[in-house]
């Protein structure tokens, strides 16, 4: 009896303890529930279960671009080639039964070496240079050399250029695996051609138009030969992973149809003197821009080298190395757009620091810019901004010449001074990081070099390779009043020297020769620099070189010029 009753009374213990464990194991899975119920998949009808990727369909051409884009997302997308099992497609062939999200041009640029003189082809020429009918520039207009062909070896490449040139002879030329290494081939040498993406264009490579028609500055114009369009289309329902994928393809698509900006640089400008003796005879404040002034104005910006300081007091200068320019000249920058200047230069300071705060506010007044000078230290060492679109740049700028006397100091106006002494060095690399803060592209201007001879010296060499290395992005520069060579230093674009512009030394012809830069711009990428050389006439006015002038002012460059990094 004993026996029994302790036996009843263990079991109502046990099964007491069976209970409370199976209420506990009850509550920690509602709790656990609860904490965790937006984690569970939700499937819906005509949706992909949000912890299952979707597929992407993509044409086999833009199969590198978008994969590295969706590198990090493995997980929420797969490729696919069957486009019968695809969610998102981004094709050249567009289906109508798809919801179309979006579409972008893709431009195929044909290009060659840099110093090449061939302005533009007609779609015939590239045809038949491809069919290898053409197998001299001279052939075409331009120099007696071989035309060497170099192509991609990818067979989605080829397939593309034959529908440009459906007779693409299997043959001709020489393949490449990487488009980086077909860049660097053509930049090297001015006898190669090929037809790359405008995507993949890169200084120093020339860009060849097409029947008058150039990628760079028409490239929304319908009739550009060679492009392809691509369409962004997807099914109805999406998961909420493909909508994610699907919105990252369509900002890929915005950027792509950004449009490219233009910037352009002009050497320097000298509103005193004789110049102003003939803009006075002839009563036109605006008379040394007038036939190159529509150039001008058609970019979205342009810059320019000041080498001469505003002032309303004293007599006017005709004569000697002391300039002056008189208020009202100012009427020839803004009819050419000229909406930022570089003031450091060896000639600012002409009018002492009165003269440099009446040339701050007369240029400010005038809805002009300017950079490389300041009231004090601080505004002569930091960079000029500006916006557009998606593109922001800096510009920053140093003189080198004497007299040092004129640069500013933490209580006087002046320029920002360079040489190649550490400490001067040192300010510039920490100016040039602060201005990579602030933008995407760093555009540096240095007045330097010895004047009249054509190849940049040594501590020029020096400078331009602390510049780049500090990070800036570019740099087009003045002083020496002749063009002078262009250096690749790290795969950035270095022009010593662009010239005189506005100018009175009409006692030479190399002093009366220049270029204007051209720079094309797209997401904060530096696409592509065109030199287009210009002639001064009558103590004053640049005209556009003809082509005679034009290929002796760019072999002189040429022959001055470096770009093999």
């Amino acid at each position: 009896m004993f026996y029994n009753c302790i036996t009843m009374a263990y079991t109502k213990r046990q099964k007491a303890q069976y209970l409370i464990f199976f209420l506990i194991i009850v509550f920690i899975v509602v709790i656990s529930f609860k904490a965790s119920k937006y984690s569970f998949p939700t499937v819906n009808f005509g949706k992909v279960a949000d912890n299952e990727a979707g597929e992407l369909y993509i044409d086999p051409s833009l199969e590198v671009d978008i994969s590295q884009l969706l590198n990090d997302h493995s997980d929420d997308i797969k490729f696919t080639k069957d486009k019968n099992k695809a969610d998102i497609f981004l094709s050249e062939n567009k289906d109508k039964n798809l919801e179309t999200i979006d579409n972008f041009n893709e431009f195929y640029v044909p290009v060659t070496g840099f110093f090449n003189n061939i302005q533009g082809l007609h779609k015939t020429d590239i045809e038949k240079i491809l069919q290898g009918e053409f197998t001299n520039w001279q052939q075409l207009g331009g120099e007696d050399l071989q035309i060497k062909t170099i192509l991609l070896e990818s067979e989605e490449y080829k397939n593309i250029i034959r529908k440009f040139s459906p007779n693409l002879k299997e043959s001709i030329g020489e393949k490449f695996s990487k488009i980086d290494t077909l860049v660097t081939k053509i930049a090297r040498e001015k006898n190669y051609f090929s037809i790359i993406p405008l995507r993949n264009l890169a200084p120093p490579l020339r860009v060849v138009s097409i029947d008058g028609i150039s990628s760079l500055e028409d490239e929304t114009q319908d009739n550009y030969p060679f492009k392809l369009n691509y369409h962004l289309q997807s099914k109805k329902e999406l998961s909420d992973r493909e909508l994610k994928i699907l919105n990252i393809i369509k900002q890929y698509i915005v950027n792509r149809k950004n449009g490219i900006i233009e910037v352009d640089g002009v050497g320097d400008i000298m509103l005193s003197r004789h110049v102003n003796t003939k803009i006075a005879d002839n009563n036109d404040d605006a008379l040394p821009f007038r036939k190159l002034y529509r150039i001008l104005s058609s970019a979205d910006f342009t810059f320019a080298n000041l080498e001469s300081p505003f002032y309303n007091k004293g007599s006017v200068v005709k004569e000697g190395m002391v300039f002056k320019a008189e208020p009202k000249t100012i009427e020839g920058l803004k009819l050419s757009g000229i909406d930022l200047v570089s003031l450091a230069n060896n000639h600012f300071g002409n009018q002492g620091r009165v003269g440099m705060n009446f040339t701050y506010d007369h240029l400010k007044n005038n809805g002009i810019s300017y950079f490389g000078a300041g009231r004090d230290f601080e505004q002569a060492h930091s960079p000029l901004v500006i916006e557009k679109g998606t593109n922001k740049l800096s510009f920053l700028s140093y003189d080198g010449i004497a007299p040092e006397s004129y640069k500013a100091s933490e209580k006087n106006s002046g320029f920002a001074w360079i040489s190649s002494e550490e400490k001067d060095l040192k300010q510039m690399e920490n100016d040039i990081k602060n201005a990579k803060k602030k933008s995407d592209l760093v555009i540096i201007s240095f007045h330097w070099g010895v004047e009249y001879m054509p190849d940049p010296n040594k501590e020029q060499i020096n400078i331009a390779k602390r510049a780049i290395q500090s990070g800036a992005d570019i740099i087009i520069s003045q002083h020496p009043h002749v063009v002078q060579g262009i250096n690749m230093i790290d795969n950035k674009f270095v022009a010593f020297s662009l010239g005189n512009f506005v100018f009175d030394q009409m006692w030479s012809e190399e002093t009366r020769e220049g270029v204007i830069a051209k720079l094309y711009i797209k997401n904060k990428k530096i696409l592509n620099v065109a030199l287009v050389p210009i002639k001064i006439e009558d103590y004053n006015q640049p005209r556009l070189a003809n082509s005679v002038e034009a290929k002796k002012i760019l072999d002189r460059i040429e022959k001055a010029s470096r770009l093999d990094n």
